[in-house]
């Protein structure tokens, strides 16, 4: 089992997750993805909008079928 794959094979559906970066390939834009990973108003992305869901996770809208989102916290750009 491919832990990385968080979706699953039967929805067309992918991932990728690192530390720092989670791309996901085959979306629906315009359609709301709720994302079991900690919610951070830090996370970034160009191709969608980020929400902060219940219970601290995310949901996003991706504007493209591909969506990568990026983690740039405030600290790392002030030093």
């Amino acid at each position: 089992e491919d832990k990385n794959n968080l979706v699953g094979p039967d929805t067309g559906i992918s991932v990728e997750k690192t530390d720092k970066k989670i791309v996901i390939n085959n979306l629906t834009p315009g359609k709301y993805y709720w994302l079991k990973i900690g919610y951070h108003s830090a996370w970034r992305s160009k191709e969608g909008k980020i929400y902060q869901s219940l219970p601290g996770f995310m949901i996003v809208a991706p504007t493209k079928e591909n969506m990568t989102l990026e983690y740039h916290p405030l600290i790392n750009s002030i030093f």
